[in-house]
């Protein structure tokens, strides 16, 4: 296998454009056709000779290269995704490396390019408190560099889970937070509602075998043996799963908003320009807990002059990411256009809609934890 190592911002173009075909609608409209496909083998919605004969012959066969194409797609989806990361964090390096004419190399990524062994889940960085190291962000720099090429890619080829982790991590490079939370935008977009069904179900199989355990025990009370330790415990942990199912049921219900939400945001990921352009829009942190929590900018803020911070106050949540995408759009357009005019026409601004924290829904949210300033 050859050492060269070559990444191109056409390279990252042609891998972003797949992500956004497929994701921007190609397999809904596949899923679509094998709806209608199989509402036309209905033999109460068209019947006859001719659709006797696509019922059994043509039907079958188009449905198979229907799913058959699912498939595929959500593997070349996955594959686009590992290509964004690989060129993201290889850059052009290696002996044979170099752009070719009318192109510009993807700045690499400091550290070992030797493979090296597996990788430690364990090594991540906690977090970014800066309450416990006032360094924190350098941290999780000094970790995401101290890494083999080999093992950077690792995180996200072989461990889709510990994307959501890496992305998260302040001190990462953007680029690189960006490829893995656009990836776990897209995973939390599929299996967002499949995941909450079958927590539900869990939940409710957890709440039957206690509900067991506590007749075995009301049984075991009626023959005169003392269970009242027992039973508490059972009952502490029934109630606990109640709160669980209770907060899994307030999920499905808000489940709309927040997907939709999650749909604002890709949309946004989906216009360009593209990543590596200076003003193209990076996600640097989404999750799903509570109302949602993202954190998106527009220009990547590792490249900036000047970076302004936008933070979404009362009543906003995943759901009204549209409201923030479009004050931080705005926000770009004014801080261009006043740079453009300045003595440095040419310093680059980076605009980011932090919503990384439990916005207070509603004035009578406010309490003790909230300032009203």
């Amino acid at each position: 296998m050859t050492e060269r190592v070559l990444a191109t911002t056409a390279a990252l173009q042609a891998a972003r454009t797949i992500q956004t075909v497929i994701r921007g609608g190609l397999q809904q409209n596949v899923q679509e056709v094998l709806v209608h496909l199989q509402t036309l083998s209905n033999p109460a919605v068209w019947d006859g000779p001719q659709a006797d004969q696509f019922r059994r012959a043509q039907a079958p066969r188009h449905q198979a290269s229907m799913r058959n194409a699912l498939v595929s797609m959500r593997q070349l989806s996955s594959h686009a995704d590992s290509a964004v990361v690989d060129i993201t964090t290889a850059g052009s390096r290696g002996p044979l490396g170099g752009s070719p004419a009318g192109t510009a190399p993807v700045t690499p990524m400091a550290g070992a390019t030797q493979p090296s062994g597996g990788i430690d889940p364990a090594s991540i960085p906690a977090g970014d408190d800066p309450g416990a190291n006032a360094a924190w962000w350098r941290a999780n720099a000094d970790w995401w560099h101290s890494l083999s090429r080999d093992q950077q890619l690792a995180y996200f080829r072989d461990h889709p889970d510990l994307a959501a982790r890496v992305g998260s991590l302040d001190g990462i490079p953007s680029d690189v937070r960006d490829a893995a939370n656009r990836a776990v935008l897209a995973q939390q977009m599929n299996s967002y509602v499949p995941n909450l069904r079958q927590k539900q179900t869990a939940l409710d199989q957890q709440q039957s075998d206690l509900q067991q355990e506590l007749d075995g025990l009301e049984l075991q009370r009626s023959m005169g043996y003392d269970v009242s330790q027992q039973e508490a415990q059972v009952r502490a942990q029934m109630a606990d799963v109640r709160n669980q199912q209770l907060a899994v049921q307030q999920a499905l219900d808000g489940a709309p908003s927040m997907l939709k939400g999650m749909r604002q945001i890709q949309d946004r990921l989906d216009r360009p320009p593209q990543p590596p352009d200076p003003n193209a829009a990076y996600l640097l942190g989404l999750d799903t807990n509570g109302s949602g929590h993202y954190i998106l900018a527009v220009g990547n803020p590792d490249t900036a002059d000047n970076v302004v911070t936008y933070v979404p106050g009362v009543n906003n949540t995943m759901a009204t990411s549209n409201w923030s995408v479009d004050i931080t759009n705005n926000l770009k357009r004014a801080t261009d256009s006043a740079v453009s005019q300045s003595a440095n026409p040419n310093r680059r601004t980076s605009v980011i809609a932090w919503m990384n924290y439990d916005s207070p829904q509603g004035v009578q949210a406010f309490n003790n934890r909230w300032t009203i300033g």
